[in-house]
């Protein structure tokens, strides 16, 4: 959210709670709207009558889409007018767009666009992050392997930049394998036939509600040989020039497709290598000890629904030295 609107979260911060909420408001209510799709005229019911509830989540729906999309964004465009802003996405957008008579050219456009990126940023992000958590804790050798790349690349003096991407092909394969693993979004969105089709003697009219089944895709041993296993390696290239791994790389199905694909992927896919490589380079992270003195099993339980999540596990994160300690704390300070 600093990014986006200059704020800085605090502590069981509402705004927080506010794109958590929204999530799973999507997720939950996701039956109703599918179901209105199915058997159209329901919509013409009464809300009065009883066991008819997709009346109370539209309107529940809609108080939280406003807040959702107006709230930080009227919160920055305040402190722009005192002085006080931080620099971010949206004081850039106020500057650029704030026309000589007061109006704000194309707001409710870039109130949408921002929305989209702090409600990725509070759930779907948060889930690849804690996926990539997981996968470090379950295969110390690939955190050992990343670990030398950045080294090597990159010295002991400083945290990686996106300037050290491209000669860090084995933590972008890393991160290739979390957001196969992650599937936070096991059906994408769905999408709707503009004609009729056949698809291996299957007809499909038109207008007919389509969903991709991300999930196979990502879990197919036809596409990908041991889907289940985390092998960073098989999405480095060979000296062919093509991926050892068989099939399409998440990159190209994990974000969806067509015009509902994630409008956000691009950052998202910077937001998880700069984490996980920054993280790679300052930490070693291990299994937490219980009072059994025995490793803690991390939490490998993720919610499955519309939008799959996943919470923290219980593990431990080791400065790898005294100048990363401190290279860290520098990078977290407030001015």
């Amino acid at each position: 959210m600093l990014n986006l609107y200059g704020y800085r979260v605090e502590e069981n911060d509402r705004y927080i709670d506010l794109g958590l909420t929204s999530v799973r408001h999507v997720s939950d209510s996701a039956e109703h709207y599918f179901f209105l799709d199915v058997f159209p005229w329901l919509r013409h019911i009464p809300e009065w009558v009883p066991f008819i509830n997709f009346t109370h989540v539209a309107k529940v729906g809609r108080k939280i889409s406003h807040a959702l999309l107006f709230e930080l964004y009227d919160l920055t465009k305040k402190r722009n007018a005192k002085g006080d802003a931080i620099e971010s996405m949206a004081s850039v957008f106020l500057a650029e767009n704030t026309q000589d008579d007061g109006a704000i050219k194309d707001e409710k456009d870039f109130c949408a666009a921002a929305a989209t990126l702090f409600i990725g940023g509070a759930d779907t992000t948060v889930t690849a992050m804690m996926t990539f958590v997981l996968s470090m804790l379950k295969t110390p050798d690939v955190q050992r392997l990343a670990q030398q790349e950045i080294d090597q690349v990159v010295g002991t003096d400083r945290l990686p930049t996106f300037d050290d991407k491209k000669n860090l092909p084995y933590v972008q394969a890393v991160c290739a394998e979390v957001l196969k693993h992650a599937v936070i979004t096991p059906l994408g969105l769905p999408h709707l036939s503009t004609s009729d089709d056949n698809y291996k003697g299957f007809n499909i009219p038109a207008g007919t509600t389509v969903f991709a089944n991300i999930w196979k895709m990502s879990n197919d041993p036809k596409l990908t040989e041991d889907p289940t296993m985390f092998k960073p390696e098989r999405w480095l290239s060979r000296e062919d020039g093509k991926d050892a791994g068989v099939g399409l790389h998440p990159r190209n199905y994990i974000f969806g497709f067509g015009r509902r694909i994630c409008a956000g992927q691009k950052w998202a896919e910077n937001f998880l290598f700069i984490i996980a490589a920054s993280m790679l380079a300052a930490f070693n992270i291990e299994r937490a000890i219980g009072e059994d003195g025995k490793p803690i099993a991390p939490n490998e339980d993720y919610l499955q629904a519309f939008v799959r999540t996943l919470g923290p596990s219980k593990c431990k994160f080791t400065p790898r030295s005294k100048k990363m300690a401190s290279l860290i704390r520098l990078s977290v300070e407030v001015d």
